[in-house]
């Protein structure tokens, strides 16, 4: 067939491309190239604590840096932290060693916000401006998911959930938003005195990647690829972040589901388990938007052979990195209490 054909002459086309990329030594050579500082912080403006990364940015490494730095925070022009002091941390994977700095501050919808890193040779500027924070409501609707175990334990109350985000977005005006995945906390406790047993976090309940919501594709994969790799599919949007395209000036529901069998701790004879669910949603600025689109797109490209380089986006002034403050709703729920007995004590009283 035709588009046999084509995906063969693609194929063929990617070999040689390969084939000639190991063959030609580019000439590329960037050692007499200065350090430069990067600072990165992504904030919430509900908490009060928040986070600064200092590192340097050196012709072929990352490192920590030599020089302490004195990371200031204004806010509408006003100095509300400064400090000096910081940690010394590696990142898990890639091994980078960075600076973390502790800035304790208070905003709200509206402010500006300004941090600036005094270095010995060099001043780093990073500005954001406080989004609205989203207006968001809450709906769930359960069914009853009784069964028993291949055990000799009865559950009792369990059930199947669809729990419903509705975003109602801000007339007249462009909005950005990013969803994070649900997180579930569950506790096993005795029925005779409440006694706690053992508890366990979920920190990843999983949202619905097929959701049109989540178009903002920045990696469009060919077909041919797709039908060879189907698991790329998913990885288009991994921060799951959204603008208001499909429903400006109203609102837009964005559903998760989840059954309690799913969070078990496989506890026993009178003893019952609470779930609780964590939910959050972000609204952004513009520039928070795109670069997290970009990290979409770098996350992604590294599985197709004909990807373009990825260049993050920055807003840092005096080095590279990225600044900005995200407004956060959240709510937690309380699930339906699964209670536990003996099979034998339910069927011989």
């Amino acid at each position: 067939m035709a588009w046999l054909r084509y995906r063969e002459i693609g194929l063929l086309a990617v070999l040689l491309l390969f084939h000639v990329s190991c063959e030609s030594q580019l000439e590329y050579d960037i050692s007499s190239r200065e350090p430069l500082p990067v600072l990165n912080a992504l904030w919430n403006a509900e908490n009060s604590e928040h986070k600064v990364y200092l590192c340097t940015s050196n012709a072929y490494h990352v490192s920590a840096g030599n020089d302490t730095a004195t990371v200031s925070c204004f806010i509408n022009g006003t100095l509300v932290y400064r400090t000096y002091q910081y940690e010394l941390l590696r990142t898990q994977v890639s091994h980078i060693d960075f600076q973390e700095y502790t800035i304790r501050a208070r905003m709200k919808a509206g402010d500006h916000v300004k941090i600036v890193a005094h270095l010995p040779d060099a001043e780093i500027i990073g500005e954001s401006v406080v989004p609205p924070p989203p207006s968001v409501q809450i709906d769930t609707t359960s069914v009853a998911d009784d069964f028993y175990y291949n055990s000799p334990h009865v559950v009792e109350n369990r059930r199947d959930y669809t729990i419903s985000m509705i975003i109602k977005d801000v007339v007249g005006e462009p909005s950005y938003y990013r969803v994070f995945s649900p997180t579930l906390h569950s506790e096993a406790h005795q029925t005779e005195d409440d006694l706690l047993l053992k508890q366990k976090d979920w920190l990843w309940v999983p949202i619905d990647e097929k959701d049109p919501i989540f178009k903002n594709v920045t990696v469009q994969f060919p077909f041919e690829v797709l039908l060879e790799f189907p698991f790329l599919s998913g990885t288009t949007n991994s921060t799951h972040v959204f603008s208001d395209d499909l429903f400006a000036d109203q609102s837009y529901r964005l559903s998760f589901r989840l059954r309690q069998r799913d969070y078990d701790l496989y506890i026993g004879h009178k003893e019952y388990a609470d779930m609780r669910v964590r939910l959050r949603l972000a609204s952004l600025t513009h520039g928070e938007f795109t670069y997290l689109l970009a990290a979409n797109a770098s996350m992604s490209s590294f599985a197709d052979p004909l990807a373009e380089p990825v260049v993050l986006p920055y807003n840092v002034k005096g080095g590279l990195g990225f600044f900005g403050v995200e407004n956060i709703f959240e709510q937690e729920i309380d699930l339906k209490r699964c209670y536990y007995f003996s099979r034998d004590s339910l069927l011989n009283p």
